[in-house]
């Protein structure tokens, strides 16, 4: 089974789990209908006062309740009581209008059974009702109207062919509209479920992280007071150590600060594009993968930028692609992606003085630029893609150029790419980090087509799952293969299809 399969398969119940579910909904159902059971019964005995039908309605109404309780205590891990409660109550309904002499307005009775029914979340046990119903109606309609004075239908004149019919789609239509809120809700409860159990499951798995991480702290400690009494020599060049350890991680996270004080905060990313999520899963502490978001009048900007090396040597260069982003997009007005990118493209060789030192960092970057009054997207890559979704589920891949932002390359001249978002549903961007990551139980890259496979089914679900299912994927795929994060990672998706909803 490959990975795709495997999240389509962690998206289901089995039948053990299903069960489980719906046997409290059941319990309750149930206890509906022990008090409706009774108050039907208890109704046939009152309105026997008034007609003299008292057989009818002890023998059919007892006969009613016995057999669903009959059903429920012969097969208790069936739910084919629910169907037997579905017909009787059809009965029931009968048994008022023979009790009655005659009262086709009795079938609102049908209509409480139909709405109860919705509470086993089960569209099925609407049909022996409405079919008993329609079976009875006619049948008994028919023995009245060719002469039988026994069978009573209905006291009413102007019961015709056209009213029976209109009052048999009124019946139809109830049920049929109690078994669409029974599918639904089934749909939902399942779905419900599913996501507790994934919840569940990272809950599991946090718990784990949190006793591993215990386990360490108490090897440490015992570690270092065996050094301790050891060599009293060592535990001071072991202090010095951590005190210099101590100050380069304080440098470190004042570095990771200053890095998280430039990138677009989730309030700011919000803002501009509100149905999108950030994955963003540095190596180390600060990372060299950064992203960019702005809104010039019409036009939204995202850029999605992967520099030369990772750590703090990929931060140094981070910091200076959002500050060149900076002055291309807000000081010089340039909002073309291809234009953007020559524009860094001339500005790195210069800050990084690469004519005379030789050096070649540099970085591969998406630049999306989404025009909301012209609903286009337009799109221009260094050594970097995006993957569109349309509302199919069809993906379309843009292709940047095979030339990075850096380097002795001045002289080309970036292309530029665009898209009507008539029909895309989702747009991803994204750094090379996730799908170069080793892993797996065979130890290899994840790739281009799978990454794109796992992008083609969470585009299916909520906004917000789509980076929490990104991170379990991930975990899965470096556990399997006993592997470390060797790059940073930095995915974007945007939704279009409610950018302008």
């Amino acid at each position: 089974m490959n990975r795709s399969e495997a999240i389509v398969q962690g998206n289901r119940l089995s039948k053990q789990e299903v069960k489980s579910v719906f046997k409290d909904i059941y319990r309750k159902s149930d206890k509906i209908v022990d008090y409706l059971l009774l108050i039907k019964f208890l109704f046939g005995v009152a309105i026997a006062f008034f007609y003299d039908t008292w057989l009818v309605a002890f023998v059919v109404g007892g006969s009613c309740v016995g057999l669903y309780y009959a059903a429920k205590w012969l097969l208790p891990e069936s739910n084919f009581y629910q169907y037997v409660l579905s017909a009787i109550s059809a009965i029931f309904a009968a048994q008022y209008i023979y009790q009655m002499h005659g009262l086709f307005e009795m079938h609102f009775w049908v209509f409480i059974s139909s709405t109860v029914l919705i509470t086993y979340q089960n569209w099925c046990l609407q049909i022996p009702l409405i079919v008993i119903v329609i079976i009875h109606h006619a049948t008994f309609a028919y023995l009245q109207y060719i002469g039988f004075r026994e069978i009573y239908f209905t006291q009413l004149e102007y019961m015709d062919l056209t009213a029976f019919g209109f009052h048999g789609l009124l019946a139809t239509a109830v049920t049929g509209v109690s078994g669409i809120w029974s599918y639904r809700l089934n749909k939902q409860t399942i779905k419900d479920a599913i996501y507790a159990r994934k919840l569940n499951e990272q809950k599991e798995q946090l718990v784990v992280i949190i006793e591993r991480n215990e386990a360490y702290t108490e090897e440490i400690k015992q570690t270092a007071e065996e050094l301790h009494t050891t060599n009293e020599k060592l535990s001071e060049l072991n202090r010095l150590l951590a005190k210099q350890n101590a100050n380069v991680q304080a440098s470190i996270q004042y570095a990771q600060r200053i890095q998280e004080a430039l990138l677009p905060d989730e309030g700011r990313i919000r803002e501009i594009f509100p149905h999108s999520f950030v994955f963003f899963k540095p190596r180390d502490v600060v990372s060299g993968d950064f992203l960019w978001v702005d809104q010039i009048e019409n036009k939204k900007i995202l850029a999605v930028g992967d520099c030369t090396g990772h750590g703090v040597p990929g931060a140094f260069m981070s910091l200076i692609g959002m500050d060149l982003m900076y002055q291309i997009i807000r000081m010089e007005g340039i909002h073309a992606p291809a234009k953007i990118l020559d524009s860094l493209k001339t500005k790195v060789y210069k800050a990084l003085k690469q004519e005379s030192t030789g050096n070649r960092d540099g970085m591969d970057i998406s630049i999306v630029v989404i025009d909301t009054d012209k609903q286009t997207l337009s799109f221009a890559g260094a050594k970097s893609n995006i993957v569109l979704f349309d509302r199919c589920g069809k993906n379309k891949i843009l292709r940047g150029d095979k030339i990075g932002i850096g380097g002795h390359n001045r002289c080309f001249s970036f292309n530029e790419y665009t898209e009507s978002l008539q029909n895309l549903h989702w747009i991803y961007a994204f750094t090379d980090g996730y799908r170069d990551q080793i892993g797996g139980k065979e130890k290899r890259k994840l790739g281009s087509q799978q990454f794109c496979e796992l992008l083609g089914i969470i585009q299916q679900l909520p906004c917000h799952l789509h980076a929490e299912q990104l991170e379990h994927f991930m975990e899965e795929w470096l556990k399997q293969g006993n592997e470390k994060q060797l790059d940073d990672m930095l995915v974007v998706g945007i939704n279009a299809a409610r950018m302008f909803t």
